[in-house]
């Protein structure tokens, strides 16, 4: 029973996380702003923070996916809170949305989301590690979509292309 149960929760765990992340994406909030949301303001939330926020959220246009109740929303909060410390502080909640890509084709780093119009940064190497900062968001004039990203290697920020056109 046990082992179901925390099969289970994992499961419940990736339904909220999908849907913060949606809401984050949908919003364009940076991590910090979607924390204070959460947490109401305070230095951590709790399952009652999570199961409000969860049940305030609108559910997403095409999505066949139930919401979650109330009840699954508090106990999806057990996957967030690996330490069992009854809240979740913002270093724990950063670290479940931060993405890492591989870089696997030479590709530029702008300063900007269009592509047209962007000055290069520098060249994203083929290995090099990037952290998502934003996005995906797609580009206008050639509907690539490009995401914000921080090099691991150097720190530099900027826009590139998740994918050629």
């Amino acid at each position: 029973a046990t082992r179901k149960d925390a099969i289970e929760v994992k499961a419940l765990g990736s339904k909220a996380l999908a849907a913060i992340k949606r809401y984050q994406a949908n919003n364009k909030l940076a991590a910090a702003a979607l924390f204070d949301k959460i947490a109401s303001g305070s230095e951590s939330f709790d399952d009652d923070g999570l199961a409000k926020f969860i049940a305030s959220l609108p559910k997403a246009e095409g999505d066949s996916a139930e919401t979650l109740s109330e009840e699954d929303a508090k106990r999806s909060f057990r996957a967030f809170d690996d330490e069992r410390a009854g809240a979740v502080n913002f270093a724990v909640f950063e670290s479940l949305l931060t993405v890492f890509m591989k870089v696997v084709k030479d590709a530029a780093l702008t300063e900007g989301l269009t592509i047209k119009d962007a000055k290069p940064v520098r060249r994203l190497d083929v290995g090099e590690v990037v952290q998502v900062l934003e996005g995906p968001v797609k580009e206008e004039t050639t509907e690539v979509d490009r995401v914000r990203v921080r090099v691991m290697r150097d720190n530099s920020e900027g826009w590139t292309s998740v994918a050629g056109n």
